[in-house]
């Protein structure tokens, strides 16, 4: 986002639901149905065009799409709370981030302690960050990995939203058709159970 990458930054997010779809299926045996998949289908189609309007697949998108992807399946398969979890995680960033910003980049304490109003802002970011990740390892745990996976669509929206809205990126009738795509699936794979249901009474 820092580099102007916010479209590629909400690609990215988009293929991950996709990427949690095959993990789920693979690594956690789950089943979906056929109105499932054509929802995956139609979303597929949705991220190629937005990937067609890019140019290429970008790199930041795809790491991006796997890393988060892989993040959420080993969320899954972890048995300890998530407070544990994510405490674990920071003692583990922790000399990274100590490495960083010693060695690389120290000019990031500059900020740090010029006035208590940008203080407390950096303080902060540690709990606007490690809140929404609590919640999501909560979710990890209670929610089949697929509804995980289509459920992290709201993220995208709202950074291609950002996107245009905010930092003025062109959003022309292929990405319209493109985000439509990608809102049917979402539709589709909400009311799957509904139509699944339906078929089976039918039969």
């Amino acid at each position: 986002i820092a580099n102007n990458q916010v479209m590629n930054t909400s690609l990215g997010y988009y293929i991950n639901p996709l990427f949690n779809v095959v993990l789920g299926v693979i690594l956690f045996k789950e089943v979906l149905s056929i109105p499932k998949k054509l929802s995956v289908l139609i979303a597929t189609i949705g991220i190629a065009l937005l990937t067609y309007q890019v140019g290429s697949l970008p790199l930041v998108s795809m790491i991006l799409a796997v890393s988060f992807g892989l993040y959420g399946a080993v969320k899954k398969k972890l048995l300890i709370s998530p407070f544990t979890s994510i405490a674990f995680e920071a003692w583990l960033l922790t000399p990274l981030a100590l490495l960083y910003t010693t060695m690389v980049d120290n000019t990031v304490w500059s900020y740090f302690g010029t006035d208590w109003y940008t203080t407390m802002l950096l303080i902060a970011c540690g709990l606007t960050t490690s809140v929404p990740l609590v919640l999501f390892s909560y979710g990890a745990q209670l929610l089949p990995l697929n509804l995980l996976g289509f459920l992290q669509y709201v993220s995208p929206t709202i950074a291609l939203l950002l996107a245009i809205f905010y930092f003025g990126e062109s959003f022309g009738t292929p990405q319209i058709i493109a985000f439509g795509c990608i809102w049917i699936a979402l539709v589709l794979f909400s009311l799957s159970s509904q139509i699944t249901t339906r078929i089976s009474l039918k039969k």
